[in-house]
């Protein structure tokens, strides 16, 4: 028999509509159930934090704090990670395992999350090696340098040994543009010194593919792109149509969606209108109807619980942000730079994963993007001075 059914009952025609389904867990089932109340913690919670972030880090001191914070947590955090990859272990700290998601990260139970983290704190430790002047991290710490490199290369290395090919993809595009840049703004006697550093770590990667066991794993399940290298962008085979089941749903309730928590229920509803889905199932021999957490990409799955008025709102203040950046793309100092470019990461990387539905992953990429805004105007009211203090003797 059918273990639930989904009854419609007839909504405030002024009001979004939901689902009604219960808050706690289900017996003896891992999986919290979804609903609009528990939506409305995990973005309430980020929103207060958000808060909290602009009004407490508006000054020099403050934000370099908080990127040196950042560092420790990435070192911290990091070195458990890599240790879990290295150990082969899929349960979560090695005890727990969620049946859900089949597979569990080192901190994460959903591993694609886990690398959106890694790709935040990565991008905080580039950032506090490029940062200069006022904001520049640890000043008085003796062997400075050396100290930030090894935190660089311990939060690279936690990053591109998980499991998904996301990590060591989307890791290394940013540690390559990160040096790319570095030695393109450095003067000309430091620029030898960067690339001879990069020359360095691109040896030691391509070593590192060949003799370490979760990286030559990773590069094998990018075969899967040999016959369409296109499928890259849409993170492999099977996610599309995922997406088909998403859109289905988007063309019943395209407006205001069918609220927060419903993509979970939905799922087995529609997924028999993508009949390719039900083969790819089939010949996993899965004869039932599959139930997804996810549609494996938060902005269509935003549009399909909050609709395009709902959508559209998530997706202005992402907008918003975006326009300062590329406003002042030209003058961003470098350390911005790399923090703006690991939340532009992130982003993207939730067209085709569930990252941004995880409080802890949202909540660090709107602290990398705040504080990136506050080194770029520490930088600008820098220069600021700077030009005053040279103009003011011509006035004398």
């Amino acid at each position: 028999g059918v273990p639930a059914a989904l009854v419609e009952v007839t909504p405030l025609t002024w009001l979004p509509s939901s689902l009604a389904t219960p808050f706690e867990r289900m017996g003896g089932d891992p999986m919290p159930h979804e609903n609009a109340w528990r939506q409305l913690l995990v973005f309430g919670a980020v929103a207060v934090f958000g808060a909290a972030c602009v009004v407490g880090l508006r000054t020099v001191g403050s934000a370099r704090a908080a990127v040196e914070w950042g560092v420790i947590q990435a070192v911290m955090f990091s070195s458990v990670a890599l240790a879990h990859n290295l150990s082969d272990s899929t349960l979560t700290y090695w005890k727990f395992y969620d049946p859900v998601y089949r597979m569990g990260g080192p901190q994460f139970p959903h591993d694609n999350q886990q690398v959106a983290y890694q790709l935040l704190l990565l991008s905080g430790a580039l950032a506090a090696g490029f940062a200069r002047g006022e904001t520049a991290p640890f000043a008085r710490l003796p062997w400075r340098r050396a100290w930030l490199v090894g935190a660089i290369l311990l939060t690279y290395a936690g990053t591109v040994t998980c499991r998904p090919r996301s990590g060591l993809l989307l890791g290394t595009v940013l540690v390559v543009g990160a040096l790319g840049l570095k030695a393109l703004r450095a003067k000309p006697e430091h620029r030898r010194r960067v690339l001879g550093l990069s020359a360095a770590g691109g040896v030691a990667l391509l070593i590192a593919l060949a003799t370490v066991g979760p990286l030559r794993e990773n590069v094998a399940r990018f075969g899967e792109f040999a016959a369409r290298p296109s499928a890259v962008f849409t993170g492999g085979n099977f996610r599309p149509l995922q997406h088909q089941v998403a859109w289905a749903m988007v063309r019943d309730r395209p407006w205001f969606g069918w609220g927060g928590g419903s993509y979970l229920y939905l799922s087995p509803a529609y997924a028999p209108r993508v009949p390719e889905m039900m083969h790819a199932l089939r010949s996993q021999r899965q004869n039932h109807r599959p139930i997804f957490p996810h549609a494996d990409g938060d902005w269509l799955e935003f549009v399909v619980e909050y609709g395009l008025v709902g959508a559209a709102l998530l997706v202005t203040i992402a907008a918003g942000w975006l326009a300062w950046v590329l406003g002042r793309i030209r003058s961003l100092g470098t350390a911005s730079l790399v923090m703006a470019a690991g939340v532009m990461l992130v982003l993207a990387q939730a067209l085709i994963d569930p990252v941004l539905r995880n409080p802890a992953v949202l909540g660090a990429l709107v602290a990398v993007a705040w504080i990136a805004v506050m080194l770029q105007s520490e930088r600008e009211s820098r220069l600021a001075r700077a030009q005053a203090a040279v103009a003011k003797p011509g006035k004398v």
